[in-house]
């Protein structure tokens, strides 16, 4: 009697243990990008992957104050995400045309230059991997840790974004 009891316990125990290791407990968080928003009153976001046991990616995440999106490598190469959106524009959108979980690949910054106009500006970096550490650089090698957008002003009124700095 007690030794099937045991076995029950053994079972569920190992059924629990495979469900939480499947669902990603094990998965490793790495910052890749803090953008700093002067359209949103300087808030902070941060660009985190979610890598499974061999370094590839698993999900990344934009994370704010109050605020997480998080979205699949599929979904930058399948028309891409807005991270912000103001007065029906999408403000500041990534995506890809080439993204890989295991390797990296393109990441294509889209945003708003001015809204009166309804004109936009890409930025295109690149998601690197050397081992296990994940990068962000510019064509010329420059590693990109941050991105400040400035604010476009008309009135005094934030109608796109002037520039992206990059750090």
């Amino acid at each position: 009697m007690k030794m099937k009891s045991l076995s029950k316990y053994f079972v569920l125990f190992m059924t629990f243990t495979s469900l939480f290791t499947s669902v990603g407990v094990s998965a490793r968080e790495v910052n890749v990008l803090e953008i700093i928003s002067e359209p949103e009153g300087n808030k902070k976001h941060f660009l985190t992957l979610a890598l499974d046991e061999e370094g590839d990616i698993l999900k990344v995440t934009r994370k704010s104050k109050g605020s997480i999106q998080t979205f699949s490598v599929n979904d930058l190469n399948e028309g891409g995400v807005v991270l912000y959106r103001a007065e029906g524009r999408d403000v500041f959108k990534l995506s890809s045309n080439s993204m890989d979980r295991v390797m990296g690949g393109d990441v294509l910054l889209t945003y708003l230059v001015d809204g009166i106009s309804n004109r936009y500006k890409d930025l295109e970096i690149y998601l690197k991997r050397n081992r296990d550490n994940w990068y962000l650089e510019k064509s010329n090698g420059q590693k990109v840790r941050k991105l400040i957008l400035k604010s476009k002003k008309f009135f005094g009124k934030v109608i796109g974004i002037k520039e992206i700095i990059i750090k």
